[in-house]
Formats: C-alpha cells, structure tokens, sequence
C-alpha cells in the first residue's frame, strides 16, 4: 500500500501572476498521474476550488511583493490546495497559520476541512 504525505511549507511558494484556477490547474497537469484524462484533471481542480472555499477568488491572480492578489487567507488554502492534488494520506502544515491575523488563524482552524493535530 502506497502512502503519499503531502507538506505545506509555512511560506506559501505560488507562482503570483497565476489565478488560483490556474495554479490549481498548473498543479493538475505537474502532480497527478497521465492516466487520468485532461478533463478529469479540470474536474479534479474545480472539486479543489469548490472544497476550500476558493470560488470567489478563483480568477483572482494570486499575486506577490509587486502587485496585490488574494488574501492571506485564500494564499494558504491554495497552497493546501496545491498538496491536495497528491491525495495524500497524511498532510503535514508548517505553521499553518503563519501570516494570518488572530482573526483569521482562529476562523481558518475552525472551518477547517481537516482534523488538526496541535503539538
């Protein structure tokens, strides 16, 4: 039995002139396997979309330094978002709230899709 972990660096490492869309896309065609055609890897970035909650920034340029983008918030789903499409067994986070104010690291461990393990 295969095990694949996925890890999500406390620095968000994302190609900032791509949308989220794309990035999720980028990601289809980079990490999962040939055998799963082009549609199901379009489909696969739409359930990812639809799951962390990014619809509503999903043409929005993820942005950098130079030019403003999405939210804190939004760039950590989409990094999780980028390890999803492994379909890791376990997901390990490097300080998953880094960059995020007190607000928002509390709403994000609420909402949260995955059952957190704090140490």
């Amino acid at each position: 039995m295969l095990c694949w972990v996925g890890f999500v660096t406390q620095n968000d490492e994302l190609f900032p002139q791509l949308s989220v869309e794309e990035a999720f896309i980028f990601a289809a065609f980079l990490r999962i396997q040939s055998k799963m055609s082009r549609r199901q890897k379009y489909e696969r970035a739409e359930v990812i979309i639809k799951e962390l909650g990014l619809e509503r920034c999903h043409h929005t340029r993820i942005g950098g330094g130079l030019f403003k983008g999405i939210s804190g918030r939004e760039r950590k789903r989409t990094s999780i978002g980028y390890e999803i499409f492994v379909d890791p067994s376990l997901l390990l986070f490097d300080e998953p709230t880094s960059g995020l104010d007190s607000s928002s690291a509390r709403k994000e461990r609420i909402n949260s899709p995955f059952h957190l393990l704090v140490a």
